[in-house]
């Protein structure tokens, strides 16, 4: 190609590129307490997680079962879904 990468290279790229964009709309749609928390630099709760995570997309594993999973596993998902880096 003249770019010099490979089609797959370029669909991985663009790929990466879609990603962060949907992350970063999930972001803007935040419920305004969950942004405030986010912005305070506040530790979110494993139900603020599930339930934020549970408006955007309801069958998303960590909204369905937030009560079984443990902190480290929903904030992995978390972090996953909206680009964040909560620790």
């Amino acid at each position: 190609m003249p770019c010099g990468h490979t089609v797959g290279e370029d669909h991985a790229f663009m790929l990466e590129q879609l990603t962060a964009i949907k992350q970063q709309q999930r972001r803007e749609r935040w419920l305004p307490s969950t942004k405030k928390r986010y912005e305070e630099g506040k530790q979110f709760t494993k139900l603020d997680m599930g339930y934020e995570i549970g408006c955007h997309e309801a069958y998303h594993p960590a909204s369905i079962y937030w009560d079984s999973y443990t902190r480290e596993q929903m904030v992995r998902n978390f972090n996953t879904f909206f680009g964040t880096d909560i620790k």
